[in-house]
């Protein structure tokens, strides 16, 4: 009887244990770049100066590329990438020219030069945006600005990225994502006639006018020899070749210690074949299959360069140009970024101002394939439409799923009504991406509310993208609870700060206010008026607790 008792009650606890959700349940965090954790090895004091330069002709010259703690390796020339590379059909009717030239397009703003300073991250970043709008919307960006707001608390309360004391500001450095970061939060980018290169710091300029907001910055494959196998090459170099002939310059990082062993001065012609990585961000603009392997300084196994742009004056090169080898090792990951117009998105809800910094998994075990959710909590500051979501996926043909809640309570479970659900599609790269709502979403002043996107990555196993603290990198990263929330299906939300201190998920909501027309004032017109009956009705119905309509 004591036994069938004793076994009655365990089975009774198993029973209970195995209904309740599991504490330690996930979620999971992605390892940091290995490239980081050398860098941030680096010695302080005597190695750190030097961080922002390389040598070229035996002097010293401005470069300042340094890696992001985000780990994209899993894009290095897995076979899952590779089939994802290889169902794309670029121009099977019109095959790639043998050469292709932007300048001869009318897609490449005029040469910069970044002396003195360790800002060839922002020169690269700002020439991509700027190449994406020619020829029919010549702009400089001013680079001034996005050096200094990275590393400096800006007027509106965003944190910087954390500063090496022993460096100079405009020495700290940088990447595509801390380009991104700051771009898409809102941060310029503005007119160089506003903040000119090396003139007065952009404190003393605190709320010049926002030019236009990033919403896509596409990734562009590791085109290095060293991960050139299983096809990948030819199709990691025409996913460049396709983003150059459609969207504009690509920023990539190279290893850029240019001596009598990589460099032909003659034929400006370059090629590394060793193990080190980039050091430098520079611009693919185009590429020549048949320049001749015998002008570079030592010989590549076959013809074909890169045409790319530098940001050394015009003085180097062939007028700030030169060519580099298909077979160099050192080329790193590229970005194409595409903008808005600054007014199109006058609200941005955020949490992520540092961007995207790690990946994760809801899952203890994490899987490739596994679908995933996660959702921001905002509160409508004014009335205003919301239009879009942005957000970042990690991997090739990435399934999304956006859903906008009004929420009753604190968590994404506690709807009050869902306007938005189940807006599908699929990314097919990687990077960060705004998806523009099919229907606009009204939110009255006051109103809460939830962005959430449910997201599947087919061969990454932590799809989710989080800003959290990172030392060396991130720091002032913070988060609070109730903002940022998870899920493994759908149903139960757990708080992301419960399980990672500081986190918050990198997923935007973008709206337009009454003064850039997402809302009507003063006297409605008749469209605005029939757009608001139905939350009329609504309201008559249910009371004051009704918050939003769609229209």
């Amino acid at each position: 009887m004591k036994k069938t008792a004793v076994f009655a009650a365990a089975a009774l606890f198993l029973f209970i244990a195995a209904a309740l959700p599991s504490p330690a349940a996930g979620p999971s965090l992605a390892p940091l770049n290995p490239a980081f954790l050398r860098d941030r090895a680096l010695p302080r004091g005597g190695g750190a100066e030097l961080r922002g330069s390389v040598f070229f002709a035996g002097e010293r010259r401005p470069a300042g590329k340094r890696p992001s703690p985000l780990n994209l390796d899993h894009l290095r020339a897995r076979g899952e990438t590779v089939r994802h590379l290889a169902a794309r059909t670029f121009r099977e009717d019109a095959p790639f020219p043998a050469r292709f030239d932007l300048r001869e397009q009318g897609k490449l703003s005029p040469v910069r030069d970044q002396d003195p300073y360790g800002t060839c991250w922002t020169f690269a970043a700002l020439a991509a945006l700027e190449s994406s709008l020619l020829p029919g919307e010549p702009r400089d960006f001013s680079e001034w600005h996005l050096a200094y707001w990275a590393y400096r608390e800006n007027p509106e309360g965003f944190p910087p990225f954390t500063l090496d004391e022993e460096v100079a500001l405009f020495d700290q450095g940088g990447d595509d994502w801390k380009a991104v970061a700051v771009l898409s939060r809102g941060t310029g980018p503005v007119n160089e006639t506003d903040l000119p290169y090396g003139g007065p710091l952009p404190a003393e300029k605190p709320r010049l006018p926002r030019q236009k907001l990033l919403t896509s910055a596409l990734y562009m494959p590791y085109p290095a020899v060293e991960i050139w196998r299983d096809g990948y090459p030819h199709l990691a170099a025409e996913e460049v070749k396709h983003a150059l002939m459609t969207r504009g310059a690509v920023s990539i990082g190279m290893m850029a210690d240019f001596d009598e062993d990589t460099w032909n001065e003659d034929t400006g012609a370059f090629f590394y074949s060793g193990p080190r990585g980039a050091n430098h961000a520079v611009n693919i603009v185009g590429w020549d299959d048949y320049f001749p392997k015998e002008r570079f300084a030592a010989q590549p196994s076959g013809d074909g360069a890169w045409i790319v742009r530098n940001s050394w004056g015009t003085s180097f090169g062939e007028d700030g140009y030169f060519y580099m080898s298909y077979e160099d090792t050192s080329l790193d990951s590229g970005i194409v970024y595409l903008s808005s117009p600054a007014g199109e998105y006058g609200i941005i809800h955020q949490y992520d101002p540092l961007g995207w910094v790690r990946s994760v998994s809801p899952l203890e075990t994490p899987a490739a394939g596994s679908p995933a959710w996660m959702a921001n909590i905002f509160t409508a500051e004014e009335n205003q439409a919301l239009k879009a979501v942005s957000f970042y996926v990690p991997d090739y043909g990435t399934e999304y799923e956006i859903t906008v809640a009004i929420l009753s309570g604190a968590t994404p479970a506690d709807r009050e009504s869902v306007p938005l659900r189940g807006q599908r599609g699929v990314l097919e790269k990687p990077g960060y991406h705004t998806v523009v709502l099919g229907t606009p979403v009204y939110l009255p002043r006051g109103t809460r509310f939830s962005a959430e996107v449910k997201v599947t990555a087919p061969a990454y196993e932590f799809p989710l993208p989080v800003e959290v603290p990172v030392a060396g990198y991130s720091d002032g990263a913070s988060a609070a609870p109730g903002q940022s929330f998870y899920s493994a299906d759908g149903v139960t939300w757990t708080d992301l700060t419960g399980v990672v201190p500081g986190g918050n998920f990198c997923l935007k909501a973008l709206g337009a206010g009454e003064e850039s027309g997402g809302c009507t004032t003063g006297a409605p017109s008749l469209s605005a008026v029939l757009l608001l009956v139905p939350f009329g009705l609504m309201l008559l119905r249910r009371g004051r607790k009704q918050k939003t309509s769609v229209f």
